[in-house]
């Protein structure tokens, strides 16, 4: 690296090794100087977002991992915006996200959870119920789901809230 500062590869190896051993502040540069020698590819904006996500600077890690989902539309990389939106407040474009996961394959119970949880967060809860019952469907014993579920339920329950209109009376 000393030899030649622009290989884009090594820099990124030297940012993973920095993140694996805690020093994420240190990472960064080299996972931006990866990002930008190699704009197009999608695991260097990957690395790059998911440190910043770890650093909490959650605005640049939405723009890392939007650049990151237009050069690999993944399920993973839609699953880790979503979790970005959450953070920065936008519910509804974490549901896109985790609805984007979901269609490209992701059948694990994390996308319904991060729906479930979009939808709450926007005051949907007849349909996030719905989503949450979906996923005990699926995947029976989820202990976020069942915890989110009897949550929602406390909520739709609690004096104020609005009324059920799944029409199942759970």
């Amino acid at each position: 690296l000393s030899r030649d500062p622009r290989i884009d590869e090594y820099q990124n190896m030297l940012g993973a090794i920095l993140a694996d051993s805690g020093r994420l502040s240190q990472a960064l540069e080299p996972f931006r100087r990866a990002a930008d020698l190699d704009p197009d590819n999608p695991r260097f904006a990957a690395n790059l977002a998911g440190v910043l996500a770890r650093l909490g600077r959650w605005g640049e890690a939405a723009t890392a991992y939007e650049k990151a989902v237009l050069l690999s539309p993944s399920p993973g990389n839609y699953m880790k915006l979503g979790s970005v939106y959450r953070q920065l407040r936008h519910p509804d474009r974490a549901l896109a996200a985790f609805e984007r996961a979901r269609a490209l394959g992701d059948a694990g119970a994390a996308p319904i959870l991060g729906i479930a949880l979009a939808r709450a967060e926007m005051d949907q809860i007849p349909e996030a119920l719905e989503a949450v019952r979906e996923g005990l469907g699926r995947h029976p014993g989820d202990r976020a789901l069942q915890t989110l579920y009897d949550d929602l339920l406390r909520r739709r329950r609690s004096p104020g809230s609005a009324p059920d209109r799944s029409g199942s009376g759970r």
